[in-house]
């Protein structure tokens, strides 16, 4: 689900559009347009919701651990399960025995973990963003895009031949500032 409405596009829109006679149908189509090339460009689950991941541990003083997803808001398990792939209780890592930074969305542990066979340590964890939450910038990049497709959609003067994809200036941008961090294998 997009994490823009129709109304911030209107609202965007207001300025050339007079008397506010929108085709909200249009608009609806534009927005998950919009939204669905975000998705893809930025290879990532923006909206919010709860994930599991699997990580490799390769090294025995690996005590930092990266999230896939961003804007994580809390961790639900994390199993350190070096035998087998059942992630039982026994498996479990205490709360207290990590800290987690939601902006980086790094998990750093006390002690480090222990190495064990492919995909050993299995993190639930709630994260991503609403329409409420999302961060300014990308939300005013989305109702952009969405109100100048709908100009070009329109047949606007000055919009029949501009490009039709998201800015490449915005999303090197916000790639640099959203983007997952990756870390060395050995950390």
């Amino acid at each position: 689900m997009p994490l823009i409405t129709i109304a911030q596009v209107k609202k965007e829109l207001a300025n050339v559009q007079r008397g506010g006679d929108f085709d909200d149908e249009m608009l609806t189509n534009i927005v998950n347009g919009v939204w669905a090339l975000f998705c893809t460009l930025t290879d990532r689950t923006w909206e919010a919701g709860t994930f599991t991941e699997y990580h490799t541990v390769r090294n025995v003083h690996q005590k930092i651990l990266p999230l896939r997803e961003l804007a994580c808001s809390a961790i639900t398990t994390i199993h350190n399960d070096v035998d087998g792939w059942e992630y039982a209780a026994g498996d479990l890592v205490a709360a207290a025995g990590y800290t987690f930074d939601a902006e980086e969305g790094l998990i750093y542990f006390k002690t480090a973990l222990a190495v064990g066979i492919y995909r050993s340590v299995k993190v639930v964890y709630a994260a991503g963003y609403t329409s409420v939450t999302v961060p300014y910038d990308i939300k005013q990049i989305l109702i952009r895009q969405s109100a100048h497709w709908y100009k070009q959609a329109k047949g606007f003067a000055g919009y029949e031949r501009l490009e039709t994809t998201l800015d490449e200036f915005n999303l090197l941008t916000l790639n640099q500032k959203y983007r997952r961090k990756f870390w060395h294998e050995d950390m």
